[in-house]
């Protein structure tokens, strides 16, 4: 089924905006093997921006005819501000995640961490997700270290 999609220029422009984004964030790091259906339908909704007085947002590869986000779209300071908000944040809630996780298999085994209810497990990670929290909350970095353990 085909359908219309109507949009002003403004939320056209916020559509780019999130396409872009989404495929940042999905095909930034996947340069093996992109997702190529993302790739296209950015491609796709970029070719539309002349329609929308929006011809600095895009470019195009002279030889294949790809339509992609033009070098000033893409370095918008608004989208990068977006970029570095996801990935700080996704870095300290990875950070408290992981800490949490390692913690708590140091202190039962995987078979008894599987075995408990997710009341259970909830009640032991809290604790150890607020300290971390707190601490990275108040220090950031300054207080991690590496320490070399010595397997037993």
């Amino acid at each position: 089924m085909n359908g219309t999609i109507r949009l002003n220029a403004r939320q056209y422009e916020d559509l780019l905006k999130l396409v872009y984004l989404g495929n940042f964030l999905i095909n930034n790091y996947r340069s093996e093997k992109p997702v190529s259906r993302f790739d296209d339908l950015e491609s796709y909704l970029f070719s539309l921006a002349k329609d929308y007085g929006l011809a600095q947002a895009l470019d195009m590869d002279a030889e294949t005819g790809v339509v992609y986000p033009s070098r000033e779209f893409s370095q918008a300071e608004e989208l990068n501000e977006y970029i570095d908000d996801f990935v700080d944040n996704s870095f300290w809630d990875e950070l408290v995640q992981r800490l949490t996780g390692r913690d708590l298999y140091r202190k039962y085994d995987e078979e008894t961490v599987e075995a408990m209810s997710w009341d259970e497990l909830r009640k032991i990670e809290e604790p150890i997700q607020r300290r971390y929290s707190a601490e990275i909350e108040k220090h950031g970095l300054e207080n991690l270290e590496i320490v070399n353990r010595k397997a037993n």
